[in-house]
């Protein structure tokens, strides 16, 4: 079948058909049209176009436009023709005039879409509808709705209806050409059996009241929830809810002109968990507390969306894990961690968002670590670390590079207990000290894992050895006693494993060591021996 609706945007108007042919006082006029392969037969009375005018295929012959005027003007109902494969006549459009002026049904091919419904004077007015149209086998048409509905004087109102692929889309009112009280939408995805997805209600255009959601889709997967949304005058405003398909509830709380308000309740059924928060202007601000099981696992404050005072952290038995603090979104104070004993097991001191103190504690509660950060701007961190055990307690300075600017508090103290003794993790760098029973054994300074300068010794019951290191490397000893801090000049230094077993025994001669310089095993066994003369190994 030939389209052969190009032809009507020339004589929608007599004027403008007149504009391309000649005119007679009477008869009849043809006119050929080569590029529209169209023929037309125009009738003229006293020098206007009256009586029918008509329009024929050139190859055809077929009659494919037919219309009256009078006086020059369209009058009556103007039909388009089109023929099936038997050869029978269709009607696939028609326009009603008055005076040249569309007045009245009209039926409207727009490409694949039919328009079917009424003007007056020139404006659409009464019943509207849209269909698609297709052709069958034999070339007659099969049409699909789109939409129909209501004009009055070319403004859409009262009930309406849309379809999708010939299924019900959306259905509801117009008033004044905005949606106007309930809009119904319905599942296009997935049309059969018709269901409602949505309920909507308006005011000229403007959300009011609630809005139900039955279903939704996200990236094409059916999301089965529940939703009532409040509105009043375009603005959420009201109590909002959600709920999944086992009329749990997921989301719950309230609107004030677009802005969330009080007390929110969020549920997950997949983590069992629920969280209860404080809105102030759409900003978490008071109470906060989330349950998992019906076990409170959190419980803190916010002020103005930022963490603020105390925040406790419980165990899915209820048992304190720990306490965290906070000031207007800062880490700060001491933060505590328990045992599932509900034994203070570590602690850490935040100022300004870093980690500057960490404690360990044994299972009596008793400090047995502590570490002082200070952060360097060069991007690395200097740890003083004290350590205590049953009888002794050691102090050491130390360089630690973090990954970022501070450390991960999070595995922090399992790394240091696992390689704080591994110098290139954790350099030993700055002051060293050995204490037992409340008493200083020794004590010194590393430079990047290197002893440098001064080492004191205080092994002996009376007397201090002093050595001195440049770069690991020792360069001289002296000996002073240790209540006088006097140098000793000659004498004998021996260490103790127990009453006659010593542990090392050598001579002072002269303020250093000469002779033999013995050690041995706790079985008296001798371990290593050196000889030194003036001072100095041979």
């Amino acid at each position: 079948m030939k389209n052969l609706y190009s032809a009507i945007v020339l004589f929608m108007t007599s004027a403008l058909a007149l504009a391309q042919v000649d005119t007679v006082d009477n008869g009849k006029v043809v006119y050929i049209d080569s590029a529209q392969n169209l023929k037309l037969e125009i009738p003229f009375k006293g020098g206007q176009v009256n009586g029918t005018t008509k329009g024929f295929d050139l190859e055809s012959g077929s009659l494919i436009i037919e219309g009256k005027s009078k006086d020059n003007q369209k009058v009556g109902v103007w039909n388009y023709y089109q023929y099936n494969a038997l050869g029978d006549k269709l009607i696939a459009q028609f326009f009603t005039y008055k005076s040249d002026t569309l007045n009245g049904p009209f039926k409207k091919r727009d490409d694949s879409l039919l328009i079917t419904g009424s003007f007056i004077r020139d404006t659409l007015d009464g019943q509207y509808k849209e269909e698609l149209v297709s052709l069958d086998d034999t070339l007659n048409f099969i049409l699909t709705p789109v939409d129909s509905g209501q004009f009055k004087m070319g403004i859409k109102y009262g009930l309406w209806t849309f379809l999708k692929n010939g299924n019900l889309s959306k259905v509801g009112n117009y008033e004044n050409n905005q949606y106007h009280l309930h809009w119904k939408i319905y599942d296009t995805i997935n049309p059969i059996p018709q269901k409602l997805m949505r309920d909507i209600q308006y005011f000229e255009g403007v959300k009011t009241g609630n809005e139900i959601v039955y279903f939704s889709y996200k990236n094409g997967k059916k999301i089965e929830e529940q939703e009532t949304i409040p509105w009043q005058m375009g603005k959420l405003s009201g109590n909002y809810s959600k709920k999944n398909a086992n009329d749990v509830a997921l989301e719950s709380g309230m609107y004030s002109e677009d802005i969330k308000i009080g007390k929110w309740t969020y549920h997950n059924p997949l983590e069992n968990t629920t969280e209860t928060v404080t809105y102030l202007n759409n900003q978490f601000n008071g109470p906060y507390q989330m349950d998992k099981a019906g076990v409170a696992v959190i419980k803190g404050t916010y002020a103005l969306d930022k963490k603020n005072k105390t925040w406790s952290y419980y165990s899915e038995k209820g048992v304190l894990t720990r306490d965290e603090m906070y000031e207007n979104g800062e880490k700060t104070g001491e933060w505590n961690f328990y045992s599932s004993n509900k034994v203070l097991t570590h602690s850490m001191v935040y100022d300004a968002n870093k980690v500057v103190e960490l404690y360990r504690f044994d299972k009596n509660g008793d400090e047995i670590l502590k570490l002082e950060f200070d952060y360097s701007p060069d991007n690395y961190l200097k740890i003083t670390a004290e350590e205590q055990f049953m009888d002794s307690s050691i102090s050491v300075d130390l360089i630690y590079r973090p990954k970022g600017d501070t450390i991960d508090t999070k595995n922090f103290l399992t790394t240091y207990l696992k390689s704080g003794e591994d110098t290139t993790v954790f350099k030993r760098h700055g002051g060293y000290s050995v204490t037992k029973s409340g008493s200083v054994e020794y004590q010194g300074v590393y430079s990047t894992n290197i002893k440098h300068g001064d080492w004191s010794y205080y092994y002996n019951s009376r007397i201090v050895w002093k050595k001195v290191f440049n770069n690991g490397i020792m360069t001289g000893e002296v000996f002073v006693d240790k209540s006088t801090g006097a140098k000793i000049e000659k004498g004998e230094y021996v260490l103790w494993y127990g009453p006659e077993r010593p542990r090392v025994e050598f001579k002072i001669q002269n303020g250093v060591r000469d002779g033999k310089s013995i050690w041995y095993k706790k079985n008296g066994e001798e371990l290593k021996m050196e000889k030194y003369k003036d001072g100095m190994l041979n």
